[in-house]
């Protein structure tokens, strides 16, 4: 019906914003916040691999920075 594709469509933007968030503050190096933007992303729609791609990046990143402290 018309109310659950508006709230998918509303739900599908909320999940690309939280993607280009994250990937705004991975290029800052802001790693734990663009972690939990990736997170949020993929907790409203799972099946979202390009913020799983990215969650995977941002978190391999934040090992590499954890490691050369």
């Amino acid at each position: 019906d018309a109310q659950t594709a508006s709230l998918y469509t509303g739900a599908r933007y909320y999940v690309h914003a939280h993607n280009c968030i994250g990937v705004a503050y991975a290029r800052r190096q802001m790693l734990s916040e663009a972690v939990e933007h990736f997170r949020e992303a993929l907790r409203l729609m799972p099946q979202f691999d390009a913020a799983r791609g990215n969650l995977g990046e941002a978190l391999a990143a934040k090992e590499r920075l954890s490691a050369n402290d």
